[in-house]
């Protein structure tokens, strides 16, 4: 997890009745970035928003550890280079089946940009 969204994370924690405003003053990050992780940690099942008659509450789940976002963030990349190393050789291979000048240029583009992202 990058560090802005692991310093919102422990905020959190810390000021669950924080508005998105609060947070991104005191710790200096764009209000929209602060709606976006928060979604990501809600998605990634850290926490729990609730509202009520006097706002907004974030409970920290139980399972919420530094250990188990570094892990499910690990298996995102694990994935992710999965599927970019599988997209690769496909390129790969139609790179080498071909004889055409234009689609070779496409080709050689599209595997740099892979390869730009493994």
């Amino acid at each position: 997890m990058n560090t802005r969204k692991k310093r919102v994370a422990k905020f959190i924690q810390a000021n669950p009745t924080a508005t998105n405003q609060e947070i991104a003053q005191e710790l200096d990050i764009n209000e929209n970035s602060v709606k976006a992780y928060i979604s990501q940690l809600k998605r990634d099942n850290f926490i729990k928003v609730k509202q009520d008659t006097d706002g907004r509450k974030i409970e920290t789940l139980d399972e919420y550890e530094a250990e188990n976002i570094n892990s499910a963030t690990a298996q995102k990349i694990e994935i992710k280079k999965e599927a970019y190393t599988k997209l690769l050789n496909r390129y790969m291979d139609d790179f080498d089946l071909t004889d055409d000048i234009d689609i070779h240029l496409k080709l050689g583009n599209s595997i740099l940009r892979i390869l730009d992202n493994l």
